[in-house]
């Protein structure tokens, strides 16, 4: 019942990490509180990203660890960014999309999740209706994305289940219609998960929870 002053994207992406591992195929680094951190996220853990790079493959790990004598609530995502266009002579409209699923939201201006009519999972990334928006329900764990006429295209893969959790989703935004840029990202669930619940979920003490995406490029 307790309003704590969460910052927007949560307290890691401008927090202080140091790092416990480092060699040519990745990293692992920790978080470090703050005391903006603590007064925003009031819980006794230990968090940690570790990245693994391969040639066509960028793993990444979350994983958060309850210190602490109660369950701890938490929701993480990632921000990627895509260059978009990433072949010269291309636009957005010749990038499609597809997300596994018919299932999308947006967020009302009070932050409560308001289900949004999708036809088909396969987007363009000039449509501006992608913007924002929000896809769970995920059929399978793999989201897509690249040229119609090529066949380099990027896989986003969130877990080793086929079948991801129910609220896993795939964010999809940018900044205007001319950024060179579309995010594509990979959440636990929706935003503003706290609220409305979706998403969600609980370390107990003294265990430990564990999200993994990998991005990598794939010839189709």
């Amino acid at each position: 019942g307790e309003i704590c002053p969460m910052p927007m994207h949560g307290i890691a992406r401008s927090g202080k990490f140091r790092l416990e591992s480092l060699d040519k195929k990745g990293f692992t680094a920790r978080f470090l509180p703050d005391d903006a951190s603590r007064e925003a996220y009031p819980y006794d853990y230990e968090f940690r990203v570790c990245y693994a790079f391969s040639e066509l493959v960028c793993k990444v790990s979350m994983s958060l660890k309850n210190l602490g004598t109660k369950p701890l609530p938490w929701c993480a995502g990632h921000h990627f960014y895509f260059e978009l266009p990433w072949h010269e002579g291309l636009n957005r409209s010749d990038y499609i999309l597809l997300v596994p699923t018919h299932k999308a939201f947006r967020h009302d201006d009070n932050g409560r999740l308001i289900r949004y009519p999708l036809e088909t999972n396969t987007a363009v990334f000039s449509d501006p209706k992608i913007c924002d928006r929000i896809h769970a329900g995920l059929r399978n764990n793999k989201t897509t994305f690249g040229a119609k006429a090529k066949k380099d295209h990027v896989v986003i893969q969130i877990g080793d289940e086929l079948v991801p959790a129910p609220w896993d989703t795939i964010v999809t935004w940018t900044e205007s219609d001319d950024s060179p840029f579309y995010c594509v990202e990979p959440w636990m669930g929706p935003q503003n998960s706290p609220t409305h619940g979706k998403g969600i979920r609980y370390v107990a003490p003294n265990d430990e929870d564990v999200f993994n995406v990998s991005i990598s490029l794939a010839t189709l």
